[in-house]
């Protein structure tokens, strides 16, 4: 048997107890939950907009001083409740440890993203995308174009109609040949994860990496630590139409 070292162990006790209180930290209250769930445990963010998707892909925005932002739904794991926000919250949300960059993309990759993210629907897909300073429709009825590898990595859109009509950047319709300023986590702008692979290229130089958790913190304590009632409704603001 191994002998315990009191010391070591004296230090691993304390860094709990400090780890401990950094996930105790409160970083603002809000009045209503934002879940990634509904109440029969199906996943909410895997294939429709929700208020969680919107805060947190407005957060990553706001941290890159981007034009878009966006996230996975696969990357939200867990719901909000009403009451104080702690940063152990953020962490159990987004718990992978992820950093935000910022990409420059054209407008037609950020067509054949939004495409590609609506693709499995009504399916769960963890590539759904909850957007920020993106609106569009979507015609559910339409059969998706698009074509993927054996893996599911995007390939391209096919012949035929888009799912995806009505784009808005900021309230303009996109351009298909402008260069946006898009933000997200690594692992889908830079790592091209749930099959992304239009996001190819180098990335946009930040002056300082910061990750996801503490992208929304800072978010959050930007808005004077209060959850604003824009994000109130569990179904979002109506930046992504499903029409049927």
């Amino acid at each position: 048997m191994i002998k315990k070292d009191k010391d070591i162990a004296a230090i691993v006790e304390q860094k709990k107890e400090e780890f401990e209180q950094i996930l105790k930290e409160e970083v603002g209250t809000t009045d209503f939950a934002l879940p990634a769930k509904d109440e029969s445990g199906a996943w909410l963010v895997r294939n429709g907009e929700t208020n969680l998707g919107d805060f947190f892909a407005d957060a990553f925005r706001h941290a890159a001083d981007a034009e878009i932002g966006f996230v996975n739904g696969g990357g939200l794991r867990t719901d909000i409740s009403a009451g104080t926000v702690r940063y152990g919250d953020l962490l159990s949300v987004t718990p992978f440890g992820n950093f935000i960059f910022a990409k420059n993309v054209t407008g037609q990759e950020l067509a054949d993203a939004l495409e590609f993210s609506v693709s499995a629907f009504p399916n769960f897909f963890g590539g759904f995308l909850q957007v920020s300073g993106v609106t569009f429709d979507v015609d559910v009825n339409v059969e998706s174009p698009v074509i993927t590898d054996e893996a599911g990595n995007f390939v391209r859109v096919g012949d035929g109609p888009r799912r995806v009509s009505n784009i808005l950047v900021n309230g303009e319709p996109l351009d298909l040949e402008r260069v946006y300023k898009c933000a997200s986590i690594d692992f889908i702008i830079a790592n091209e994860g749930n099959g992304y692979t239009m996001f190819k290229g180098d990335l946009v130089k930040m002056d300082e990496n910061i990750v996801d958790a503490d992208a929304v913190k800072e978010y959050l304590l930007s808005l004077g630590g209060v959850m604003p009632d824009d994000y109130s409704d569990p179904e979002g603001q109506g930046r992504i139409n499903m029409k049927e």
